[in-house]
Parts: structure tokens; C-alpha cells; sequence
């Protein structure tokens, strides 16, 4: 391989990169994204580290990655393609850049995506503590009830290393890996989550767990780390899904953008469930939801708006009415309302 200035390549304006890629960042912060069928923007374009990130895919990371991933290309190829087209290099004489051939996603893209053994899942719960930066994080910025914390048996993970070196013992590599929840990399074996971060598990109706999603708790994201993160390549649900055999048919249930803003809610006294983000509603999320009165509390931006349209329109084939549930004070969403009036009966 070529020696390249990978810093240099990866500082290049990932706008700038997206536009020569034909990208169309014309919506902001968001774009359909080039890996599948995409027609709610899934894809997180993140100016201020330079990084990219899509919500269905799970996948994303730097300019570099960016190209690799639309071209379908090895890292030589792509620092090549960033150094030739920004002028870095020569253009060599009748150089044309051709798109490697990609098996094309099928049109329910979760089927390609692993089912992650529930055993370890339940180990790396068991095996993890909230540590003090989670409990600041969620009791005293966020002013989450702790009784939630404890019923939904959220952990988070301070260190990475150490838990690395546990799992391998007591599941051995290749199970490990095979499921994703490490990584090889240049450097040794790499957790899934970035450590410090909260573990939020994901439990379908029947209480079995089937994913671990993390919200990396650092302030700062030099090392362009995804906010929040589930298990690589894996299958995503709703979040708090053991709560629906519990409820009654036409009982309210409340529908969030996100998992704090679950929380949030549920610290409200609100029966509530969460969808990862606003381009994750999948169809078969309707027969979990049909038999209730269903409200929604969006965040408070087009993504929000398009995802309370599409929610509506999926559900109206069941017969089933959903609401909006507004926030009078112009607070993004729910979390931030709690936040502030943590000892209000919101909804009352």
C-alpha cells in the first residue's frame, strides 16, 4: 500500500467530499443515504468533526470511510480518489474512477443483519455497574428517577479493557467475535461501545434480550464516535417492548424519538416505548402498537415532523388513531421538558 497523509485526507470538508460524490446534503445535518434504499434521511452528517453516520446502516466514521464505503473501495483506493479529485496529486492521463460492484441490499434491509446471542447480552448486563459518570449523566443532568434506571436495568461501562479480557474469558474469542460485541483491530481487540458510555439493553415482548444500544458520555467527540451505538451489523426493535404485555388494549402508550426521551417520560409516569431515531419505524413495529392509543412526542425538527407523518400514515391501515403530544413552551422534545419540570404530572 501507498503511503498516504491520512490526517490531511481525513481534514478535507466532508461536504465538499459528499458534493463530488453527488450526495445531495441540500437537507443539512441529514441525507439519504448511498448504502440502501433510503427515502427518510437516515444518514447524520456531523460538520464539526468532520464524520458521517446512518442510523439504519450502523455504519459511518470519517472522509476516508466515507469514500471506502461509497466506492466500495480498499483504503488505498480511497485516499487515492480524495488525492487525485482535491488536488492533492497529479490526475493521471485518462484516469476514470470506477464504482466497484456491491450486492444490492434487499428491500427489508434488517434480514441481512445478525441476531446477537442473547447469553452474552444478559452477561454483559449482569457483569456491569451505572458508574458514577452514568449517574450524573442521568440523575442529576437529565433528572431521571433512579427506580426507572434500576426497572429497565440500565448499566454503563467506564473502561473498556477490563471487560474485554472478562467476556473473552468466559465466552472465547471466536463467539465473541462472531457476534460482533469486539472487534480486531490495528491496536488489539476494540469493544463495540465506546467507552465511558450508559448501555441501554433492548428486550423484546417476552423479556428476552436481544441488543445493547450505548450513548458515548464524553462532552467532546475528538475521536468522532457515534453519540449512540448498537452492536455492529446487528437487528434493531423498540426500546422498553416488555412493557406492552403489561398494558391493556386502548390503553395510552406514548411514542418517543430516542431512548432518554423514554426515559424522561417514563419518569413522568407515562407508559412509554422508544424507536432508535427518526428514520427507524419499521412496519413490523405496527402490529406491536396497533391495539393502543397512541401519542407521539417528536423532537421538534423536520425529522421529527416526517417521521409523525409516516407513523400516521403506517398506522392508519390499522384502524389505529395516533396523536401528537405537543410541548407548550418550545422545549426540543421531551427530555428537555422534564428537565425542566420534573415535578409537574406532564400531560395532566
Amino acid at each position: 500500500m501507498a503511503w498516504h497523509n491520512y490526517k490531511k485526507l481525513n481534514d478535507i470538508n466532508i461536504i465538499s467530499v459528499m458534493k463530488k460524490l453527488d450526495i445531495d446534503t441540500s437537507r443539512g445535518k441529514r441525507a439519504l443515504c448511498f448504502l440502501h434504499d433510503d427515502h427518510n434521511p437516515s444518514l447524520s452528517i456531523y460538520e464539526r468533526t468532520n464524520s458521517w453516520f446512518c442510523f439504519t446502516c450502523n455504519k459511518g466514521g470519517n472522509v476516508i470511510e466515507l469514500v471506502k464505503s461509497y466506492f466500495n473501495y480498499d483504503t488505498d483506493e480511497a485516499c487515492r480518489w480524495l488525492e487525485i479529485e482535491f488536488g492533492i496529486t497529479p490526475k493521471p492521463t485518462g484516469w476514470k474512477w470506477i464504482k466497484k460492484k456491491r450486492v444490492n441490499s434487499p428491500k427489508n434491509y434488517d434480514e441481512e443483519k445478525i441476531a446477537v446471542d442473547s447469553e452474552i447480552l444478559e452477561w454483559v448486563i449482569s457483569n456491569t455497574v451505572l458508574t458514577e459518570k452514568a449517574k450524573h449523566f442521568l440523575f442529576e443532568e437529565r433528572k431521571i428517577r433512579e427506580e426507572v434506571c434500576e426497572c429497565l436495568n440500565i448499566k454503563a461501562i467506564d473502561y473498556e479493557k477490563e471487560l474485554i479480557e472478562k467476556l473473552l474469558k468466559e465466552f472465547g474469542e471466536e463467539r465473541i467475535i462472531k457476534n460482533h460485541i469486539i472487534e480486531k483491530g490495528q491496536y488489539g481487540n476494540k469493544l463495540t461501545w465506546n467507552a465511558p458510555c450508559l448501555l441501554f439493553p433492548y428486550y423484546d415482548a417476552n423479556r428476552k434480550m436481544v441488543n445493547i444500544q450505548s450513548r458515548y458520555l464524553n462532552h467532546t467527540n475528538d475521536n468522532k464516535i457515534p453519540r449512540f451505538r448498537f452492536i455492529k451489523d446487528s437487528k434493531t426493535s423498540i426500546f422498553n417492548a416488555q412493557l406492552l404485555p403489561r398494558l391493556k388494549q386502548f390503553d395510552s402508550l406514548l411514542l418517543t424519538e430516542g431512548v432518554t426521551d423514554c426515559l424522561a417520560a417514563l419518569s413522568f409516569g407515562i407508559n412509554s416505548v422508544a424507536i432508535p431515531g427518526a428514520s427507524a419505524f419499521k412496519n413490523e413495529y405496527i402490529d406491536l402498537l396497533k391495539n393502543f392509543t397512541l401519542f407521539i412526542c417528536p423532537d421538534t425538527d423536520k425529522a421529527g415532523g416526517r417521521l409523525m407523518l409516516e407513523i400516521k400514515e403506517k398506522m392508519k391501515s390499522q384502524y389505529c388513531v395516533v396523536r401528537e403530544l405537543k410541548l407548550d413552551d418550545g422545549s426540543k422534545d421531551i427530555g428537555e421538558y422534564y428537565s425542566k419540570y420534573e415535578n409537574l404530572r406532564f400531560g395532566k
